[in-house]
């Protein structure tokens, strides 16, 4: 079993890109109509030798998206160029330092070119006033989405 002193290391590193991340949505609400950071997806770009990085992602596990306060968070190689219909929304580099290696890592966040799910509000949804596929997997079989959207 871990120690917290183990731990505290990860909390710090991820503390730090978290801050990094909500300056960039700070900047990005300033200049642009974008107000929901759930409408964003970040994406990673991280090679194969940065097994750091990876352990400090999969400390999160399938929270990694609240954790950073989005939609969805992505992994890319090094220049990959993710199939989305939009251009970055911002692009930085995050510079910090974990397990004493110093880490470089560049991050590009995107505006979601899904809708809102009606249900998590999350921009997830493959239509407009839609519920998401994950949300599908909480709701009964015989729910009628018509319905619901009539009592709202």
């Amino acid at each position: 079993m871990r120690s917290s002193k183990d731990l505290i290391p990860k909390f710090v590193a991820l503390s730090q890109l978290r801050e990094k991340i909500q300056s960039q949505y700070d900047i990005i609400k300033e200049r642009s109509k974008f107000s929901d950071t759930n409408m964003f997806e970040i994406y990673f770009e991280i090679s194969e030798k940065d097994a750091a990085l990876k352990d400090l992602f999969d400390f999160l596990g399938d929270d990694i998206h609240d954790f950073f306060k989005c939609t969805r968070v992505n992994f890319l190689k090094p220049k990959e160029v993710p199939q989305l219909h939009y251009a970055p929304t911002s692009s930085f580099k995050f510079k910090g330092k974990y397990t004493n290696a110093e880490i470089e890592l560049p991050i590009k966040i995107y505006r979601s070119d899904k809708h809102k799910c009606i249900r998590c509000f999350k921009y997830t949804a493959d239509e407009e006033n839609q519920i998401c596929p994950y949300c599908k997997t909480y709701l009964p079989e015989d729910f009628d989405i018509s319905k619901a959207l009539k009592s709202m």
